[in-house]
């Protein structure tokens, strides 16, 4: 796979980070906003802060090895 394959594969690809504690970054990440959302009141009702952040899936380069198809 190709640098150029690998960011056609995930071109539009979102992940969304739950960021809770200001004192101490703890991340989660989710595949789907719901899911996010979900565990944002959780941290909530028990009292944390805490941060949604949307962010974008960008190919950190191919891995060696043999192409798959």
């Amino acid at each position: 796979m190709t640098q150029e394959d690998a960011e056609r594969a995930t071109a539009g690809a979102h992940v969304v980070v739950v960021r809770v504690s200001e004192d101490h970054i703890r991340r989660r990440v989710f595949l789907n906003l719901p899911a996010a959302e979900r565990a944002a009141r959780r941290a909530r009702d028990a009292g944390r802060p805490c941060q949604i952040i949307l962010c974008q899936l960008v190919p950190a380069g191919p891995t060696e090895g043999e192409d798959q198809r």
